[in-house]
C-alpha cells in the first residue's frame, strides 16, 4: 500500500525512487515491468494482484519513471522504522480499503467477490483458509488448557509464526 500511496500522489511526469526492505515487492514490481502484460493465470497466483495493476495503471497513466531501492529491514533506518510503524498501524484498520477494479483493469479476467462487497484479489485457496482461521483462532483462545496465556494470545504478543516452526 506504501508504492500505491505514493504513486497516487506524485504529479504527473516525474521521477520517483522508493525505498522500501520488502525484496518480495522489488522483484515482483521489476518483473512485471520487464514482462509488460502477464497472463491471467500469473496473475490469479499474485497477492494483491488489483493493487499491482493499479499501481501500472497510474505508472502509466501519469507517465512516471519509477524506481525501487532496497533498504535493510530492521537496521535502525529512522525512516524505514517509520515506515514499519505506520504499516503496523495500517493492519489495525477495521474498514477494508475498497479498489475499484472496473475503471482500470481491461483484461476479461473473471474475479470472485466476497460478501458482494470487494473483489479476492489473491489465490482463492489460501484465502479461503485465512477466511477459515478466524475461527480456529477463536477456538483456540477459549480452550480452557490455553487460558493462563489467553491474554498474550489476544494481545498478539505471542509469534505464532516461529511458534509454528
Amino acid at each position: 500500500m506504501g508504492i500505491l500511496t505514493a504513486l497516487i500522489i506524485s504529479p504527473f511526469n516525474c521521477r520517483i525512487n522508493i525505498y522500501t526492505d520488502s525484496a518480495n515487492c522489488i522483484n515482483l514490481f521489476n518483473t512485471r515491468m520487464q514482462s509488460g502484460i502477464i497472463s491471467p493465470r500469473q496473475k490469479l497466483k499474485q497477492s494483491n494482484f488489483l493493487i499491482w495493476d493499479l499501481i501500472f495503471f497510474l505508472i502509466t497513466e501519469k507517465h512516471l519513471l519509477v524506481t525501487l531501492h532496497k533498504v535493510s529491514g530492521h537496521s535502525n533506518n529512522v525512516h524505514n522504522d517509520e515506515a514499519d510503524l505506520l504499516a503496523k498501524a495500517g493492519a489495525h484498520i477495521i474498514e477494508p480499503i475498497i479498489v475499484n477494479h472496473k475503471f482500470f483493469s481491461k483484461q476479461s479476467l473473471g474475479l470472485i467477490s466476497w460478501n458482494r462487497l470487494h473483489v479476492i484479489d489473491r489465490n482463492v485457496r489460501k484465502w479461503v483458509d485465512n477466511v477459515i482461521q478466524p475461527l480456529i483462532f477463536n477456538s483456540m483462545v477459549n480452550n480452557k488448557a490455553l487460558s493462563p496465556i489467553k491474554q498474550q494470545i489476544i494481545d498478539g504478543e505471542i509469534d505464532w509464526t516461529f511458534t509454528k516452526e
